[in-house]
């Protein structure tokens, strides 16, 4: 089975403007609340964050069903894995109910399973992107296809027609020589068959 990973950093909201209700905040009632959210997890020496929330928990969910649908569209015919921090219960678009979506917490016993049973291959995306500032993640996707039958521009193609910049970046620099749909790594995983 083949791999091919790719991440991305979000730098700008792809929304076109946020809404109120997309700003949730845990409950503040005390200084002492809101210093704790002060010296929360993504202040820098400066006294700034180093990681701005861009999403709101809604767009957070919108982002993901894109990535879903967009993965159908392409045809990848493959399982579609979400590994996110804190999933919360909020409604989700109806692109994330399908049988082949899961979400969950940690992918790795999942990402196990579908890489040895699944004919075609399996989509890990790990989503690490903020929707308060409490939240653990440092705004990235990383976008991981183990494969057996796709070829070395499908991922290429899952990443450009659905996170597109401005909005979104390359968190590591691609591998030089490469056509621009091309820049994915790839590295070969063997899977041994029971």
């Amino acid at each position: 089975m083949i791999r091919r990973t790719r991440k991305l950093r979000l730098v700008a909201s792809p929304f076109a403007a946020p809404t109120l209700a997309d700003a949730r905040m845990p409950p503040m009632r005390t200084s002492e609340d809101f210093r704790a959210l002060d010296l929360a997890v993504h202040a820098d020496r400066r006294g700034g964050y180093t990681t701005p929330v861009l999403l709101g928990y809604a767009q957070y969910y919108e982002v993901l069903a894109t990535l879903a649908t967009a993965a159908r569209e392409l045809a990848l015919d493959a399982p579609i894995l979400f590994e996110v921090a804190r999933p919360l219960g909020v409604p989700l678009p109806e692109a994330l109910l399908g049988d082949d979506v899961m979400i969950l917490d940690r992918a790795a016993h999942e990402l196990e399973f579908w890489r040895e049973n699944s004919e075609r291959g399996v989509l890990l995306i790990r989503v690490r992107l903020l929707r308060e500032a409490l939240d653990y993640g440092d705004n990235t996707l990383e976008l991981q296809l183990h494969s057996r039958h796709h070829d070395d521009d499908a991922l290429a193609r899952l990443v450009e027609s659905c996170l597109a910049p401005p909005a979104w970046r390359p968190v590591e620099p691609p591998l030089p020589g490469l056509p621009p749909a091309a820049r994915v790594s790839l590295s070969l995983i063997p899977v041994e068959r029971s």
